[in-house]
């Protein structure tokens, strides 16, 4: 298989704002003091396939400027659609159709009646194959084709990605839906294992992909004050080959630390409880599926108090 990702979206949208009537628009702007504003946008219109491509049922997501969902709909029989949203808010329209790249339409109003008519265009299958360090199938991993096209906005990207992504199978393979020219990066994730992701893929658009996604591993394990009792609430940062800069952990009523699932790889951990820290563990090795258990001992430190000053000769480098 070919290593590569994928492209997500493309449409052709054409919008037509409907004309109010003139009395319609007189009511619409004589808002008076006191009045309550129109309370949603209403968007109307169909969704057109492809030639050659049967029509599938059609999803259609209205989103806010950050690519949250706002409304949802399906389209009738005959491609049409209506989507109702909170007025002021929308900003696009995602709409998504099994085997194709799903694709953004902008609602250029704000409030009344919009009709905004969808030509979805055709895309490329991409075969992903997601394993573990190990070589073995990483079922129910989700699989997102991020949209790289610098004219999208970061909400309109979300939306995309989200629309897009699919989850591997028993067998850790998942067919994405792409745009064969667009630019996009192929990203997966999976409980208990380390995030992966592609460089952008470079047209034309594999047909196939294998991502590997690293089994993480943990450390965890009990901070001790000087006289042996838990050190409730110490900071116990971890640095190393898979963090950087350092990640915190805060332990916990019984004295315990987690830090959840990391990358492989060898790391420094400290303990910090008010003005006691631990020695420095230095080397500390977390390997992949495994959970590591490390005690870590506070005692009061010392402070160091003094003044800094610089000097500087001119013309000395």
């Amino acid at each position: 298989m070919a290593i590569a990702a994928i492209a997500a979206v493309a449409l052709l949208a054409t919008r037509r704002e409907t004309a109010p009537t003139p009395s319609a628009a007189a009511r619409r702007d004589a808002v008076r003091p006191g009045e309550a504003a129109p309370a949603a946008l209403v968007v109307l219109g169909r969704v057109v396939f492809p030639p050659g491509i049967p029509d599938v049922p059609v999803g259609i997501e209205m989103i806010d400027g950050a690519g949250e969902p706002i409304g949802f709909a399906a389209t009738a029989g005959d491609g049409s659609y209506r989507i109702e949203g909170p007025a002021g808010r929308a900003a696009a329209l995602v709409v998504s159709a099994g085997g194709l790249p799903p694709a953004v339409a902008r609602i250029d109003s704000r409030s009344g009646d919009v009709t905004i008519d969808v030509v979805l265009a055709p895309g490329t299958s991409l075969d992903v194959a997601v394993r573990d360090d190990a070589g073995s199938p990483v079922p129910g991993a989700v699989v997102v084709p991020e949209p790289l096209d610098p004219d999208l906005t970061d909400g309109e990207r979300r939306a995309l990605a989200r629309a897009g992504s699919r989850r591997t199978d028993g067998s850790g393979a998942a067919v994405l839906s792409i745009h064969p020219a667009a630019p996009t990066a192929i990203s997966a994730r999976a409980d208990g294992h380390v995030p992966a992701r592609t460089d952008p893929l470079e047209a034309p658009a594999p047909r196939s992909l294998e991502m590997e996604l690293p089994r993480a591993g943990s450390l965890s394990g009990p901070v001790d004050r000087l006289d042996g009792s838990p050190a409730a609430g110490a900071i116990v940062r971890v640095v190393g080959s898979g963090l950087w800069p350092a990640a915190e952990f805060v332990a916990d009523a019984a004295g315990r630390f987690a830090t959840g699932p990391i990358p492989p790889g060898f790391y420094e951990v400290e303990a910090a409880d008010g003005d006691a820290v631990s020695p420095l563990a230095r080397g500390v090795e977390v390997l992949p599926g495994s959970a590591r258990d490390l005690r870590l001992a506070t005692a009061p430190g010392g402070r160091v108090a003094g003044r800094v000053t610089a000097h500087h000769e001119i013309g000395r480098a």
